[in-house]
This record gives structure tokens, C-alpha cells and sequence, in this order.
């Protein structure tokens, strides 16, 4: 392994002025994506998470992750991991010293995701160099890396808090760790794993691919990739132990949640990670390998059939706790559900972005060869290839995958520009047209599919409506002559109504998978024709809240929701007024009166 040696000369070849030009770009590109205030990429994740932090600098509970402004009518119990929430609360208390609790979470928010940009953009520029062989990169490859990565990096815009920068983080820390083949990258490649499961398990593909891949450069007897797979292993054990005692608690890490980091994953993970170190350390290095295949493949299997029996309904996937109304009438709807085809076909994607997907497919069939050129390294580079491969992979058929490979198979751009300036391509006749055959086709897919899959617009009707309109720029004061209850209102309007709502006041539904109690209930209030189905929805809660705006007669498909929308009223729920005019309208649900 080649782990110290290689680190020093990194640091000692270290080249500040291109570092210095990639960051400075990149941090241009964000900069451009806030010029009117708000990145691209910001979404109602933000203000989930901000909600979160409010509550636990509140509470000051860190192992309870009950949210009480959401009650379905059960309490909310948030999936999303406690370390993201470090930094902030960290930052937060730091700034407290200075300015008010309020004032200081939102400093923190603003000051943290640009913070987190510098390792970001400094482990890229690591992993860049490995794959390219510690060679020089062009100017002409970091710029157009640069421009591949411009969705990734405006994950680090001031304000962006959710999940997505530390994943990012994380991920490209991992190609680093494959790309540099050595102990401290093995230890990198273990810890960036965890870790992004930790966080949520949008990254737990990449992690099955990368340990997939060193398991089988192990089972061929790859240089080095014992010694890799053992220290990586062994890595991965540690910390997710360590994380289970600071991020879970005793009670998530024996709790069964299929969704976040808890029981099955801790277990699969501490599992799978020591019977990998057993076998790279104490199997004889001559071990041929069909037994190593046999070996670690009959241990696999006994792992994945034991985890089976001890989590049974966790194979219904993450999630599994949707119901059929939620599924059908709001997560069917969510775009970035889909694959990239329906993305086009709702209009959501232009032809830029299909042309840099393109690119990015034509960067990763020409990647591929260049791993002969990385000298040792190249099972790393081979292992890194796949990672990137399957982000670019996922992304076309699940589109919420579009910011990994912005970042993951972007990294292989410099090491491909420079085979081409140096004259390091393929020059008989014959490799040339197995060059030019994909090339071509990759050039004329992001025409074919903007010109096959035309856009076709969306009938807004009273779902989609309710899942629009969040009243934000009206006056919530009305909420404040409230007594303590909870609120039934379109998902769409909920988080608004939570952030300016005061204690006491919790509303039964918003627009994330683990709230689909209340959603069903939401749902079902505002378009069911039988009052029964109505009245038992509406059972737990005390009030109504609903943003005015006029309706066409299509949307009487929603009764309640298209008579309080259009100004009506209805029986049973009385207004509630408030000191000035506004389009929210809030109504008190008398029960015995309702239809």
C-alpha cells in the first residue's frame, strides 16, 4: 500500500494556482445561481430542516426526533439524521454568544453550506489529480468539469441546509478514497460510507457498488485490494459504531426504521463490514479465487438471509408506510420520483441539461480505457468508475439523482481532456470509429429525446393546487388569536403555517413521505364527495386553514377544497377573523355540525 507516501506528495505537488481557479469559478457559479436571492436548487427540504433545527435548539433534545408542530394525529418523528444537524447547532450556539437564538440559527444556516463548500470543493480537486494520474490537469478540463459540476455546487448556496451538500461531500470524498488505492483512502473510502447512510440512503447504492467492487478485485487477487478492502472494512465497523452511539441513541439503534439509519442498517452494516475484514485478514494470500468467491458469496448470502428474518418489513423498501391515497394522489405526482423521460415530458428538463447528461455518458465511455494510465492505482480507478457509472445511471431512472453525477462522473472530465491534448487517444482506423460510433450517438440522444418526448402540460387540477399554493407572501397574523389545537390544510400550505404559528398550534400534514397519515386524512377532507369519509378525516383536528384564490369548475372534484378556495363556506366549519385582509383563510371545525 502506498497510503503516507502518497498523501505527502499530493501535499508537497500541491497546485495552488489551479486549485485556486477551480474554487474561484465554482464559487462564481453559486454566487450567480443567489443573484436573485435563492438558489436553483432550494426546496421545501430547507424549511423541513429548518424546522428541525428550531425545535432542537428549543428542546435541546437530541435523541428525540418527535416534531410536535405535526401531529397526523400521531406526532411526527423526523427520519433525517442528527448529523447534519451538528454544524448548525454548533454554529448556532457559537453565534448566540452575540445575537438573539433566532438571529443566530439563521446566521448559522446562511454561514455553514458555503463552509462546507471548501472541503467540497478541495477533496474534488484531489480526486481530479488521482484519476488523471497525479499529471497536470489543463485549464481547459478544470473549466469544463467546472460547468459539469455547476448543479452540484449550487447545493452549497448560503441557506441550502438540506441533506444533499453533506451527501455530496461525502460521495466525492469516497472516489477520492478508490481513486488514491492507499490506507488512508481505504480508511476515507469505510468512513465517507457510513457516514452517507448515517445521513440518509439516497447513497446506499454507491456504497453497495464501491464495496461490491473492492470485494471483487479482493476475490481476483487485484494488488493491493486486500490490503484496501480489510483497512476499509474495518473502518466502516468503527464508525458505525461510533455513529450509532452519537446519531442514534439506544433507542434508534435498536428502533426498526426502514427509512433512516436504525436497526437493519447498523446491523448490515457492522455485519457485512466484519466478515469482510475476517476474510481479507486471515484467508491464506494464495487462496484461489473461486473459494474466495464461494467463501465470501455463501457468508453474503447467510448475512442477507439473517437480516431478512430480523427485519421482514423493511423489504417492502423505505417506503413502505405510504398508503394508497398518498401514493396515488401526491407521491405519483412528485417528479423527481421519475424517470427521466416522464422529467422531460412534464417539462422540467431542456435540452442543456439532456446535452450535459449526455456529455457526462460520453465522459464515462471514454473514462474507462484511461485506468491503464493511473499506474497502480487502476483497481481503485476501475472501482471509482463504477461508482460515478451508477450515478449517472440512477439519475436516468430516478431523476432525484441529478446532482451525483454533477459530481461523481464530473471528476473524470480533466483526466479526458488531457488524453485528448496530449495526444494520449486511440489512432488506428478501426479504434478511431469505435470512438466516433458512441460518440455520434451520444451527441444526437439529448436531441432525439427533446424531439421524441415533447412536453406536454400539466392539467392543474385541485391536487396540484393544493400542493402549490403556500400563501407566503400573506399575513399569518390571524393565527395568533388561535387556542392550542391542530390545523387541517393543504400540504402545500403547511410549512408556512408552521413557521409563523405559535406554540401550541401544530398542523396535521406535510408534503414528506413519513406524514402520509396525515396526508391521506388531508387528502381525503378536501376531495371526498361522502360526508361520512369527510367527518371521520377531519375527526382529530380543530381547525381548517386554506389560501383564497379563484377556481375554474373543473375543480369541483374537491368540494371542500374548491368552496373554501373560491371564498365560499361550508357547514360546520366556522371563520375565524382576523385583523387584516388576507387570502388565508382559517375556520374552526364544530364537529356535531359538519357535513
Amino acid at each position: 500500500m502506498n497510503g503516507t507516501k502518497g498523501v505527502v506528495a499530493d501535499r508537497a505537488a500541491w497546485p495552488l494556482g489551479p486549485f485556486l481557479l477551480f474554487v474561484a469559478v465554482l464559487s462564481g457559479l453559486i454566487a450567480l445561481d443567489m443573484a436573485d436571492g435563492s438558489s436553483i436548487v432550494a426546496d421545501i427540504d430547507d424549511q423541513m430542516r429548518y424546522l428541525q433545527l428550531r425545535h432542537l435548539m428549543d428542546a435541546g433534545a437530541w435523541f428525540d426526533m418527535r416534531l410536535p408542530m405535526i401531529t397526523m394525529p400521531d406526532v411526527y418523528v423526523s427520519p433525517w439524521s442528527r448529523l447534519v444537524d451538528l454544524p448548525y447547532v454548533l454554529l448556532t450556539s457559537l453565534f448566540g454568544l452575540f445575537v438573539a437564538p433566532e438571529v443566530a440559527l439563521k446566521s448559522a444556516t446562511l454561514a455553514w453550506p458555503p463552509i462546507l463548500f471548501l472541503p467540497f470543493a478541495a477533496i474534488s480537486f484531489l480526486a481530479m489529480r488521482r484519476l488523471n494520474g497525479r499529471r497536470e490537469m489543463k485549464p481547459i478540463g478544470l473549466m469544463a468539469a467546472v460547468i459539469a459540476m455547476a448543479l452540484a455546487a449550487s447545493e452549497f448556496a448560503p441557506g441550502r441546509i438540506d441533506h444533499h451538500n453533506v451527501q455530496l461531500v461525502l460521495m466525492v470524498t469516497l472516489l477520492w478514497g478508490l481513486a488514491a488505492w492507499s490506507s488512508a483512502g481505504a480508511v476515507a473510502v469505510g468512513l465517507s460510507a457510513t457516514l452517507s447512510v448515517v445521513v440518509g440512503l439516497e447513497c446506499l447504492p454507491f456504497v453497495v457498488i464501491a464495496f461490491g467492487g473492492m470485494v471483487v478485485a479482493y476475490g481476483l487477487g487485484w494488488p493491493g485490494a486486500a490490503g484496501f478492502l480489510r483497512r476499509a472494512s474495518a473502518s466502516m465497523f468503527v464508525t458505525t459504531i461510533f455513529s450509532s452511539l452519537a446519531f442514534a441513541g439506544p433507542t434508534g439503534m435498536t428502533s426498526v426504521q426502514c427509512d433512516a439509519f436504525s436497526a437493519p442498517y447498523i446491523s448490515a452494516m457492522a455485519g457485512f463490514s466484519a466478515i469482510l475484514w475476517g476474510a481479507a485478514r486471515f484467508l491464506p494470500e494464495r487462496t484461489r479465487p473461486l473459494p474466495r468467491f464461494l467463501l465470501l458469496g455463501g457468508l453474503g448470502l447467510v448475512g442477507c438471509g439473517a437480516l431478512a428474518l430480523a427485519f421482514p418489513l423493511c423489504l417492502s423498501g423505505p417506503y413502505q408506510m405510504i398508503d394508497p391515497v398518498s401514493r396515488a394522489l401526491w407521491l405519483d405526482r412528485v417528479v423527481q420520483e421519475h424517470d427521466i423521460l416522464y422529467f422531460r415530458q412534464q417539462g422540467r428538463i431542456g435540452l442543456i441539461m439532456l446535452i450535459v447528461l449526455s456529455a457526462l455518458g460520453l465522459v464515462a465511455w471514454r473514462s474507462l480505457p484511461l485506468a491503464r494510465e493511473v499506474g497502480g492505482n487502476w483497481p481503485g480507478y476501475l472501482v471509482a468508475w463504477l461508482v460515478a457509472l451508477l450515478s449517472l445511471v440512477l439519475t436516468m431512472a430516478l431523476i432525484r439523482y441529478i446532482r451525483f453525477p454533477a459530481s461523481l462522473m464530473a471528476l473524470f472530465i480533466p483526466a479526458v481532456v488531457d488524453s485528448f491534448v496530449s495526444g494520449r487517444t486511440t489512432r488506428t482506423a478501426g479504434q478511431k470509429l469505435a470512438w466516433l460510433v458512441p460518440g455520434v450517438l451520444a451527441a444526437l440522444a439529448p436531441i432525439l429525446i427533446f424531439l421524441i418526448v415533447p412536453q406536454e402540460a400539466t392539467r392543474m387540477d385541485a391536487v396540484h393546487l393544493m400542493s402549490a399554493d403556500d400563501c407566503r407572501d400573506e399575513d399569518f397574523s390571524v393565527l395568533q388569536g388561535l387556542a392550542p389545537g391542530i390545523v387541517m390544510a393543504p400540504i402545500g400550505l403547511s410549512l408556512n403555517l408552521i413557521e409563523r404559528a405559535p406554540a401550541g398550534i401544530s398542523v396535521a400534514a406535510v408534503p414528506f413521505h413519513r406524514a402520509s397519515p396525515g396526508i391521506r386524512r388531508s387528502l381525503l377532507a378536501f376531495t371526498t364527495q361522502d360526508p361520512d369519509v369527510r367527518r371521520s378525516a377531519l375527526e382529530p383536528f380543530d381547525y381548517v386553514a386554506i389560501c383564497r384564490f379563484p377556481l375554474d369548475p373543473a375543480q369541483e372534484t374537491a368540494p371542500l377544497f374548491a368552496a373554501l378556495a373560491s371564498g365560499g363556506t361550508w357547514p360546520g366549519l366556522v371563520p375565524v377573523a382576523g385583523p387584516t385582509e388576507t387570502r388565508l383563510q382559517v375556520f374552526s371545525i364544530d364537529h356535531a355540525a359538519l357535513n
